[in-house]
């Protein structure tokens, strides 16, 4: 009978028809039924969970890291340029690490990008790590903004054959000391 009134229900482009009292959809109350099963059969897992959470909180283990956490809080509210430093050094050993592969990604090249474009000081430290690097990283960083960028910024299109000979494009030249 719940067949003939769910057919009934559908309409030629597939859509429902809207309930009317006292008829309902099998398939709705399926799925109810089996999501309250699923709740109930793992209500115990969830209670056990919770138990052994709130026993391990009271390991030392756990309380320590914990006081750590806080106390880390603690300074990042009331000296938010304590961590400025830490992460300047973090920043820069990832940059070092990039620069120390074959070639630069492509997703760095871009963020390295965008990031020198900016005028704050984040820019400048990064003018001046690229400014103080070897000229064979330097050569790795023309090379990415060639391959990676000259398709926005044509001027960059082939000056990393050869760079930092003078191969540059007559746009750049005026810039090259």
């Amino acid at each position: 009978m719940s067949r003939i009134l769910d057919d009934k229900l559908q309409t030629p482009e597939g859509g429902l028809k809207p309930h009317h009292l006292g008829i309902y959809d099998k398939k709705d109350l399926e799925h109810y039924h089996q999501a309250n099963r699923a709740i109930e059969e793992n209500r115990h897992r969830i209670e056990d969970t919770q138990k052994e959470i709130e026993e391990l909180e009271h390991t030392e283990a756990v309380e320590l890291f914990q006081k750590q956490i806080s106390l880390l809080q603690k300074r990042l509210m009331s000296d938010p340029k304590f961590f400025q430093q830490m992460f300047i050094t973090e920043g820069t050993n990832a940059i070092a690490w990039e620069f120390q592969q074959e070639e630069l990604s492509e997703p760095f090249t871009r963020i390295l990008w965008e990031l020198l474009c900016r005028a704050d000081d984040m820019s400048t430290l990064l003018l001046r790590f690229l400014w103080n690097v070897p000229l064979k990283f330097k050569r790795r960083f023309v090379r990415a903004i060639d391959r990676y960028l000259s398709d926005r910024y044509p001027m960059f299109k082939g000056p990393s054959e050869n760079w930092p000979a003078d191969k540059f494009p007559l746009e750049l030249k005026r810039y090259v000391p």
